[in-house]
């Protein structure tokens, strides 16, 4: 019987020739829903070529080009805040110049794209199925539009730099570092590598200095996978496991400890309302995480049904009958990472939540969802690849005619689905021509500004934007905190926007 074949970008001689044909079709078939979901990433991409300096990006730049980077990132850290890997790398980017906030979408489109390229191919072969490129690259493309598709503020969190530098790259860190330990186990890395350790914990101690939300999301995950390690792996080899995930958990307390004793960190504390009860603390986290996982449901029924159906149908081709059906009719092998993911999730939803519960007593802001809502993603396309699995275990023992219908229609379905970021992304763009328009005003409100400089003018007086996507603008009083951010920017005595 011809089961629903692995795709192998290696075509194997002893494999049928009707496999073989589906492998091919099927891999042009993947190529074209990567290129769909690439496309919908494309016009974000150019989108992003028209985001400018908003708001804190003008607080945060002017340490840096009075004071320098060093002295910059440390007058930040001590008098403001503690997230000194958020502030170094945007002082950075100060530096650099104000051309930067215009490739960094693309740049965070690109990294999250290519660690979870890695993530997913080192995933696939842990479950002993075959390393296939073209897969993994479509479940990166599909991850990554999702991602941004429900994002509460896309704008915010990918658009806006210090938005994006606060809680997009230290996602792309976590991942990177899960890819790393999935790596490490695929290779059997029997030797404590130094160059190895030193870069796990590095991305571990960075990844925790961004924002309390993902700082708490890290630990977290690091935590679980340690718990469940201690379970899942065979003494022999438990050890080689453990040790990467001990050393990336250091790193990350060290960060997490460097972050809330810092100087900075503690003046703001200072102005945050007193911390609930340890009860309430509990009870209101448990019920953000929950509200969180239901109200992303509720609104946003359509990509999480075509995400898990894609998910599903990828699951069914990446296994291989005649390499792992022994194993999957182990059952247990496979339920029970179904019925433990949606648990893990609403862990890590919770500890994601807490940090606002804790400081502000409030529920998180949209741009500090980022991770909530990756994560939520990746739990959807790990169901549905996994219910994939076990479905397959089922598949062979179908008539021959069930399993071609089945295999053909599995395609179509991936081919049909591939119009959906298509329409995502023509519905985008009245959105990219706002952000289009905002960024051409920008630049004409810069270049007055340079002539009131080359004028020597010490007070300005500019043509009033509207703000985007909630983030604070420019107003009529010269007092307000970003007019005097901005001021400084330029080093102007005051500016006003009417």
């Amino acid at each position: 019987m011809i089961a629903a074949p692995e795709l192998r970008t290696d075509q194997e001689p002893n494999l049928p020739e009707e496999t073989r044909a589906f492998s091919r079709w099927a891999t042009i078939i993947f190529s074209i829903s990567s290129l769909s979901f690439a496309f919908y990433l494309a016009v974000l991409s150019y989108e992003g070529f028209f985001t400018r300096y908003l708001a804190d990006d003008y607080c945060y730049a002017n340490p840096a080009l009075h004071l320098g980077i060093i002295s910059g990132t440390v007058n930040i850290f001590t008098h403001w805040s503690g997230c000194f890997s958020a502030i170094f790398f945007t002082e950075l980017g100060s530096i650099l110049g104000p051309e930067v906030p215009t490739f960094l979408p693309m740049i965070w489109i690109l990294l999250l794209i290519s660690a979870l390229f890695f993530f997913y191919s080192y995933g696939f072969q842990i479950q002993q199925h075959s390393n296939n490129r073209i897969q993994a690259a479509l479940l990166s493309f599909a991850t990554i539009f999702f991602f941004f598709l429900m994002a509460p503020n896309r704008y915010q969190i990918l658009d806006w730099p210090i938005g994006s530098i606060s809680y997009v790259a230290p996602l792309i860190a976590m991942i990177l570092l899960l890819a790393w330990f999935f790596r490490n186990v695929v290779l059997d890395l029997v030797k404590m590598n130094w160059l190895n350790a030193i870069g796990i914990f590095m991305i571990a101690f960075i990844g925790a200095g961004f924002s309390e939300t993902n700082t708490a999301l890290l630990i977290t995950s690091l935590l679980i996978g340690i718990i469940i390690c201690s379970f899942a792996v065979k003494n022999g080899k438990k050890w080689k496991v453990l040790r990467w995930q001990f050393l990336a958990l250091l790193g990350a307390v060290i960060g997490f400890l460097l972050m809330l004793f810092a100087p900075g960190n503690q003046v703001r504390q200072n102005l945050m309302p007193v911390p609930p009860s340890l009860v309430d603390f509990l009870v209101t986290s448990l019920q953000f995480g929950l509200y969180f996982f239901l109200n992303a449901l509720r609104t946003m029924p359509l990509p999480v049904i075509i995400l898990f159906t894609i998910s599903l149908l990828i699951g069914v081709s990446t296994s291989s009958s005649r390499e792992n059906s022994a194993q999957l009719r182990k059952l247990k092998s496979i339920l029970l990472p179904i019925l433990l993911m949606p648990v893990i999730a609403f862990i890590l939803w919770v500890s994601i939540v807490s940090p606002s519960v804790y400081f502000q007593s409030a529920y998180p802001e949209d741009r500090a969802l980022a991770g909530a809502m990756l994560l939520l993603v990746l739990l959807i396309s790990l169901l549905g690849f996994e219910i994939g699995r076990l479905f397959f275990t089922v598949l062979p023992r179908l008539p021959v005619l069930v399993q071609r219908i089945f295999s053909s229609s599995a395609l179509i379905l991936i081919l049909l689905a591939s119009a959906y970021p298509i329409r995502a992304a023509v519905l985008l763009l009245p959105e990219v021509q706002k952000t289009v328009l905002f960024g051409q005003a920008w630049d004409r409100r810069d270049a007055l500004i340079q002539q009131f400089i080359a004028q020597h003018q010490t007070d300005g007086v500019v043509p009033a934007i509207n703000s985007q996507h909630g983030i604070q603008e420019l107003t009529e009083d010269p007092n307000n905190w970003v007019n005097g951010c901005v001021a400084t920017y330029y080093g102007l005595k005051s500016i006003i926007a009417h």
